[in-house]
């Protein structure tokens, strides 16, 4: 049996939802939210774990996989947001962010980009160090 997780960022940390392979399809283990990433399984159970994080955010523009993530999506194209530009998560104020943004040739800064913050919880620990769960769940 095969086991994997997918996590999703939110207001108290993060959303977890632990998938199990059953001999007649998928069968959902697990949905809760943990504060910190430390709390995550590391039993080795889990084969491997998604984070719903945009990696790399641009300098100008909006980035390749955004517009590429929107073609392939047809009619549901609207769930996927544009990542704000790096200078833009500088910002003081939402406002101070949707002028930079803009300048920068990236559209109006949305409501859901300031979870970027850097108050925000993200994966800053093992994420995409070789030989880490991390890095080898992207190399697939």
């Amino acid at each position: 049996m095969t086991t994997v997780a997918g996590l999703d960022g939110c207001r108290a940390g993060w959303v977890l939802a632990v998938v199990e392979e059953r001999h007649r399809g998928l069968r959902l283990a697990e949905l809760r939210v943990i504060r910190s990433l430390t709390e995550l399984d590391r039993s080795g159970r889990m084969a491997c774990i998604g984070v719903d994080i945009p990696i790399g955010l641009p300098q100008r523009g909006t980035r390749e996989t955004d517009q590429l993530a929107r073609a392939a999506l047809g009619d549901r194209r609207s769930s996927v947001f544009s990542t704000p530009t790096r200078s833009a998560l500088a910002g003081p104020t939402r406002a101070a962010a949707d002028v930079v943004n803009r300048a920068h040739d990236a559209g109006a800064y949305r409501r859901r980009a300031s979870g970027y913050s850097p108050r925000s919880p993200r994966p800053t620990r093992g994420c995409g160090r070789p030989g880490t769960r991390w890095s080898r769940c992207t190399r697939s």
